[in-house]
């Protein structure tokens, strides 16, 4: 994939975020997509080390924003590149721990 497709596929995944999507900046994890309402979304966004050289969404932080909110944290606050992603995503990557997040939510037991 080239430059402007990711590009692309960025604008397109901030304005309709799909379950599972993970965003990354150079290897660093940003967030990823538990779920997606009418005018919501979940996401992780904390990480919890697993040994020195692995790490892992913490299931148990989910946090809620607006589809507005999450629009706008995804691009950058400057005026002459506003309108580009800062980070990318990666559609349908993290879809297990979309499912782990709803089974901690409904049950309180790690998976």
């Amino acid at each position: 994939m080239n430059y402007e497709q990711q590009m692309e596929l960025n604008e397109k995944h901030a304005l309709n975020p799909e379950i599972g999507d993970y965003w990354n900046e150079m290897f660093v994890p940003i967030l990823s997509v538990v779920d997606v309402g009418a005018f919501n979304v979940s996401v992780l966004r904390k990480t919890k080390e697993v040994d020195e050289d692995h790490w892992t969404w913490d299931v148990t932080q989910v946090s809620n924003m607006t589809k507005k909110e999450f629009y706008k944290f995804l691009h950058y606050n400057t005026p002459n590149v506003k309108d580009k992603c800062w980070c990318d995503v990666y559609p349908g990557r993290d879809k297990a721990f979309a499912e782990a997040a709803k089974d901690y939510a409904l049950t309180g037991i790690l998976p």
